[in-house]
C-alpha cells in the first residue's frame, strides 16, 4: 500500500547481484509492481490490513534541543522514517509537561530541553502510525530549515482530523 492509497502486488524485487525472492529491513532494493503507481523513495508500502494514517496534522509529543526557542508557525522540515516534510510548523503548544512533576503548564514557546504536547501541520498530508504502534513511523525529527540544525524530535500520538460537517 503506498501512501496514495493504492493497492498492488509486488512483482519483483532486485539488487545489484539479480532477483531476490524476499527483502528485510535495511536492505538496499528496487521494487517492481504489478500495477503502474506513482511512487517514490520514501513512500511506505503496507499490507491493506496494516494501513498507517494519512493526515496533514497530528498530535505529538516533542522534547526541544535547540539553544534558539520553538518558535509556533515558523516553518521547519520534519523528517518521519523516511520520509521528508519539507513545510511543517507547530500550530498549537498545548502544555508543556514538568519533567520533575509531570504537571501540564501553559506555554508558547519551549526552550532548550523542553518537552511539550504540541498539534503540527504538514504542507502535504504524510503517511505515519503512532509511536505506539511503530516506532520507526512513529518518530520524527525537526530540522531548522535555515541552519539544517535538528532542533526537535518527537512521538506522534494520533492524527488530528479537520471537521467536515462545517459550512
Amino acid at each position: 500500500m503506498s501512501a496514495s492509497g493504492h493497492a498492488s502486488r509486488i512483482k519483483e524485487i532486485v539488487t545489484y547481484d539479480g532477483e531476490l525472492s524476499k527483502a528485510e529491513a535495511g536492505d538496499a532494493v528496487t521494487i517492481t509492481l504489478q500495477d503502474e503507481i506513482d511512487i517514490v523513495r520514501g513512500d511506505i508500502l503496507a499490507k491493506p490490513t496494516e494501513r498507517p494514517e494519512v493526515a496533514d496534522q497530528f498530535a505529538a509529543q516533542l522534547i526541544w534541543m535547540d539553544q534558539d526557542p520553538l518558535v509556533p508557525a515558523r516553518n521547519y522540515v520534519v523528517r518521519i522514517g523516511t520520509q521528508t516534510i519539507t513545510s511543517a510548523s507547530i500550530t498549537a503548544i498545548k502544555y508543556r509537561i514538568d519533567v520533575n512533576t509531570r504537571e501540564h503548564l501553559a506555554a508558547t514557546t519551549l526552550g532548550l530541553n523542553e518537552i511539550a504536547f504540541c498539534n503540527f501541520a504538514t504542507a502535504l498530508p504524510v503517511a505515519f502510525d503512532p509511536y505506539e504502534a511503530n516506532r520507526r513511523t512513529g518518530a520524527f525529527i525537526v530540522i531548522d530549515r535555515y541552519t539544517n540544525r535538528t532542533v526537535g524530535a518527537g512521538m506522534i500520538a494520533f492524527p488530528l482530523r479537520r471537521a467536515s460537517n462545517i459550512a
